[in-house]
């Protein structure tokens, strides 16, 4: 699979994105346009959800890229278990151990997560 950092990030990963997530990655609180977060290198942490499909989808995508940039690699693995993902991803936040991007999310949930910083 030939892919492209721009593809994966902008096809693959981007699509099902939140508020929440681009609030993650661009926001660092001065009002800026994110553009550290978008000049940024280094390995990425997904969280999944435990839907089956989706975590068949997440795990080729994650092992095609890896195998075609071994400088820039990601490691996914399904959302931690709680009552809700919400909760999951609360947790997370205040223990200071938030993923870089996380799927299957409640959109109504993520003006609470930046009002955390998240």
């Amino acid at each position: 699979m030939n892919i492209s950092r721009r593809t994966f990030a902008a096809g693959a990963l981007a699509a099902p994105l939140t508020a929440a997530a681009l609030t993650a990655c661009g926001n660092d609180g001065g009002g800026g346009g994110g553009g550290e977060a978008q000049e940024a290198r280094g390995p990425i942490t997904i969280w999944l959800s435990n839907n089956e499909q989706e975590v068949a989808w997440g795990q080729a995508a994650v092992e095609a890229w890896n195998a075609e940039h071994p400088d820039e690699q990601v490691t996914a693995q399904e959302i931690p278990a709680g009552q809700s993902s919400e909760e999951a991803i609360t947790a997370a936040i205040t223990a200071g151990t938030t993923p870089d991007l996380v799927f299957n999310i409640s959109t109504a949930a993520a003006p609470g997560w930046a009002t955390q910083g998240a």
